[in-house]
């Protein structure tokens, strides 16, 4: 939080303490305005000539020589100065060299203005020549500090060396004991100056402001990426870690239930209560872990030949408790031939665990879940799973595969639903590269299918 303290306390300044920040804070603005720098040196140019042109056109006749005068002002400095201020921006560094560049250009071009009317007072009047000469001043100066990336120290040297040296050529020569000329002179140049230097001055707290609102911003969204790494790497540890102690548990209730079916006596309900519950946690804690890994890119996917049935029947047995709990029953529908399936057996296993887990808690009391396999095609098995629900509909099942994408309806026996499972199925899928989906109609009960690859020999 000391960095963003810190910006928070910069912003409101006119150069950030930090040298890496400032630099930062130069070169985009530097960046940004490139483009519009040429466009406007190029525009300058042509709006130049044009004038000057119509200029020479309109006193050719009055005054001649205050015509050459002009043009040779405009075609041979003021044309020259934007042209070599447009080049300068494409060569190397240009960024580096924008306030020095531009600030000596545009001084250069106001002296040259200013020349240029000192001039021309041999053919106009005084009070004519000095109201052209401050709009000349006024636009170009004003055009400089609003359209150019100049910092705000570049402008008051700027705008002070461009009027002043102006100030001293009229006021010790044609305004020479003129106090009120003098006056009304220095006095509405010294207004431009500083209407310049407090625009820009304002302009460039106001970009600073928001340059370091945008560091805060990326320095608040930072830090939240790095706790949502860190919370992330958390919980997976803790998952990973719950899973060996879960195993554990799960084996010895096996053992327990084992010796009490050697010993002759019935299946105890507690036992098979517990594993029941075990093998729920076994599963939330496999379907994080395994769409963490597939976020991450770190699930490794094994391809080998297997049946089909045979993992069916292993979900079957698995589910086989939880379904008597709720007086539910699992059945197969297969065909005569065991499909011979290329992908990875355990991943598929868990698609299907899953598929059957969500049947069963969406399912009521006494319905039936049918798992079925069937063949697409030659190349193609689809293996899918069948409840007796309440159905999805279309707005739900947009969304069911998405983290935490549950449906409206509710478990009918009041199991937790966290939307992990689908999330998981659908990185599964993905990851062994196999299509998946769901069809249902409200109140018509829902199918979840795996579409697989056979193996071909």
């Amino acid at each position: 939080m000391g960095r963003i303290s810190e910006l928070n306390q910069q912003s409101n300044r006119l150069q950030f303490e930090d040298p890496e920040l400032e630099a930062k804070f130069l070169a985009e603005r530097y960046a940004q305005s490139l483009t519009r720098m040429r466009i406007l040196f190029g525009l300058s140019t042509l709006v130049v000539a044009v004038i000057g042109l119509q200029e020479a056109h309109s006193l050719d006749i009055r005054a001649p020589e205050y015509s050459q005068l002009s043009l040779a002002s405009r075609f041979f400095i003021l044309i020259p100065i934007y042209i070599l201020m447009a080049l300068a921006t494409w060569l190397p560094g240009a960024q580096r060299r924008v306030d020095w560049m531009v600030g000596v250009g545009i001084t250069t071009v106001c002296w040259t203005l200013g020349y240029t009317k000192w001039r021309a007072v041999e053919f106009f009047e005084l009070h004519t020549v000095l109201s052209v000469l401050q709009l000349d001043l006024l636009v170009t100066l004003l055009i400089s500090v609003i359209a150019l990336p100049l910092r705000w120290i570049t402008v008051l040297l700027m705008c002070l060396t461009s009027t002043l040296g102006v100030t001293v050529l009229f006021n010790t020569t044609h305004l020479s004991g003129d106090f009120v000329g003098q006056t009304q002179l220095a006095s509405s140049l010294t207004a431009f100056v500083t209407f310049g230097i407090v625009l820009q001055w304002f302009r460039e707290r106001n970009g600073r402001r928001m340059f370091g609102q945008r560091e805060r911003m990326a320095e608040l969204n930072s830090q939240l990426e790095q706790l949502n790494r860190e919370r992330s790497e958390f919980m997976m540890i803790a998952a990973h870690d719950l899973r060996s102690p879960l195993s554990s548990i799960r084996i010895s209730l096996e053992g327990l239930e084992n010796k009490q079916g050697e010993g002759g006596g019935g299946p105890c309900p507690e036992l098979q209560a517990m594993r029941q519950q075990i093998d729920r946690m076994l599963r939330l804690v496999n379907n994080f872990l395994s769409a963490r890994a597939i976020k991450k890119g770190d699930l490794e996917v094994w391809t080998e030949p297997f049946h089909i049935t045979e993992h069916v029947q292993r979900v079957v047995k698995s589910f086989g408790l939880r379904a008597k709990s709720k007086q539910q029953e699992i059945v197969t529908r297969t065909p005569d031939e065991d499909f011979l399936i290329e992908s990875d057996p355990d991943l598929v296993q868990q698609v299907i665990e899953n598929y059957v887990s969500n049947a069963l808690k969406f399912s009521p009391p006494g319905s039936r879940v049918t798992i079925g396999i069937e063949p697409q095609s030659d190349s193609a098995v689809r293996v899918a799973v069948m409840d007796e629900g309440p159905g999805i509909d279309a707005e739900d099942q947009a969304r069911l595969f998405q983290m935490e994408g549950r449906a409206k309806t509710q478990p009918t026996g009041g199991e937790p639903s966290h939307g992990l499972g689908l999330s998981a199925v659908r990185r599964v899928a993905r990851a062994i590269n196999a299509a998946h989906g769901c069809e249902s109609q409200p109140g018509q009960g829902a199918t979840f299918w795996i579409t697989l690859p056979r193996y071909l020999e």
